[in-house]
């Protein structure tokens, strides 16, 4: 049985194709799939019109209230659309470098077959619109 998100099998980069997939297989195909996930904006996918985040940028919000905003739309949208990540929690991560910079951490439990171990991602914002996420080992 091929493993892997929709994209991955259509693509031919199945991980685990042969046998179940490894804990760093497993992260680094959520984690592509994360990235296409929070890189689409909502309304672009014809067949599911709530896939992927709405537009972050709101110049009417405040700093924290886009804090929140944003956290709380990254959380459904994972929670939505990726299921082989449970107990998904999103996090601001303030840099006190850096007070206006948008981090937030996501932790979850990855999950599939007999196969359970926890994930941290990290996930900046930069420039309001250009997302990066990367696994915190």
């Amino acid at each position: 049985m091929a493993y892997g998100s929709l994209f991955e099998r259509l693509t031919g980069q199945t991980v685990g194709l042969l046998s179940r997939p490894t804990e760093d297989e497993l992260a680094t195909s959520i984690l592509n799939h994360l990235n296409k996930l929070l890189q689409t904006r909502q309304g672009t996918v014809l067949a599911l019109p709530e896939y992927g985040l709405p537009d972050l940028n709101d110049a009417n919000a405040s700093f924290y209230d886009s804090i929140s905003r944003i956290r709380r739309h990254v959380e459904k949208a994972i929670i939505q659309y990726e299921p082989r990540l449970s107990a998904v929690q999103v996090l601001h991560d303030p840099d006190p470098l850096s007070p206006l910079a948008l981090r937030f951490r996501i932790l979850g439990m990855m999950a599939k077959d007999n196969l359970s171990a926890p994930l941290e991602l990290g996930l900046d914002l930069i420039n309001g619109a250009e997302l990066r996420l990367q696994r915190v080992v």
